[in-house]
């Protein structure tokens, strides 16, 4: 659980009616786990209320529920499934998905998977996963010029691995595809093959990676459309007892609350250093890169997060956080006023109990 207060300059993240506020936030939460040798259970729970000072008008809460489990059928079996829920704004989860700000409004998210792994030997294997979302949107009104489009998803791949190099190396292939169902009946489906790679440099230092390319068919009005898109996840980690490292970009393809398909490129890196035993420093930055799959002469947006953040423990359960973030987006399409910023401090008390076995 935790209790938090703080200061938003920019709410809505808006060019010019700029709405700034104190907010206080209380978020109830729950984590569980349980484990045997054959069965592994997991719960995480939480919902997050604000309450703006003045602007009440704006309030909101957010909610999250998910639930995955993992059993081990043979020795060379194992089952995977899973399912969430998830209940929050269209700003901030647009952001976290591909860097663009858009109009506040709430959205409800499902998500449903399931999977399996199967060892041929002991260094190869196959593993089937399969993944269903379906994404509901607040309506604006009617009449609106961007209005929000509820969508379905499906996806499945099926990745094949093999370790190398006495298991420092792990290399596979992994053929995937999805297909995207929106209200407005447009299809989206997407074919694409990668090649992964994990590699072990030392105890405190490892890589992983995937890239690869595919091409969307988007079906509208009975016409069809062909692009060409790549993807990639590339991701570095180093630990140690005092510090955490971990670097990375993504690119790949999103659709936005409005229905638009975008190849969104992300670059991030996370710092934690514990300074001492109770007092640490976190800094966290990413910049996003995104443009309509069916544009290729310039990216359109750029968007940027910084966060640096100082946590306190008091005890095992209790600790304190103060943070700053500084986002800015860049909107190149925009002749006047093409920029836009937010700025947000927030002090926290959190107090954590978790229920394993």
């Amino acid at each position: 659980m935790s209790a938090k207060t703080g200061y938003d300059d920019n709410i809505s993240f808006d060019f010019n009616d700029q709405i700034s506020d104190t907010y206080i936030s209380i978020k109830p939460g729950i984590k569980g786990n349980y484990g045997s040798q054959t069965l592994q259970l997991g719960l995480d729970a939480y919902a997050d209320v604000y309450r703006y000072a003045q602007e009440k008008e704006l309030d909101f809460e957010n909610y999250y529920a998910k639930f995955v489990g993992r059993y081990l059928a043979t020795n060379r079996l194992s089952v995977t499934g899973g399912a969430s829920y998830r209940g929050d704004t269209t700003l901030d989860s647009e952001l976290e998905e591909t860097g663009r700000v858009v109009q506040r409004g709430n959205r409800d998210q499902y998500k449903g998977l399931a999977g399996l792994t199967y060892e041929l030997n002991e260094i190869s294997g196959i593993e089937l996963e399969y993944e269903y979302i379906a994404t509901l949107y607040e309506k604006l009104p009617e009449g609106a010029v961007n209005q929000r489009v509820d969508r379905d998803v499906n996806s499945i791949t099926v990745p094949y691995y093999r370790w190398v190099n006495n298991r420092l190396d792990r290399i596979s292939l992994e053929p995937s595809y999805s297909r995207a169902e929106t209200e407005d009946n447009t299809t989206i489906d997407y074919y694409s093959l990668s090649v992964g790679w994990f590699h072990i440099f030392d105890s405190t230092l490892r890589f992983r990676g995937r890239a690869g390319y595919g091409y969307t068919m988007t079906t509208e009005d009975g016409q069809e459309r062909v692009n060409n898109v790549g993807n990639a996840d590339l991701r570095l980690t180093k630990s140690s007892e005092t510090l955490s490292l971990l670097g990375g970009f993504k690119s790949n393809i999103r659709l936005s609350s409005y229905g638009e398909l975008l190849e969104v490129d992300r670059l991030y890196l996370r710092i934690g250093k514990r300074i001492t035993e109770r007092f640490a420093f976190s800094f966290y930055g990413s910049i996003y890169g995104s443009r309509p799959v069916e544009v290729f002469d310039r990216v359109d947006r750029w968007y940027y997060d910084l966060k640096p953040e100082f946590r306190y423990r008091f005890t095992e359960k209790l600790s304190s956080r103060i943070f700053y973030r500084y986002s800015r987006e860049i909107n190149s399409e925009l002749e006047d006023n093409p920029e836009r910023a937010r700025n947000i401090i927030e002090f926290s008390l959190d107090y954590r109990i978790n229920f394993e076995k």
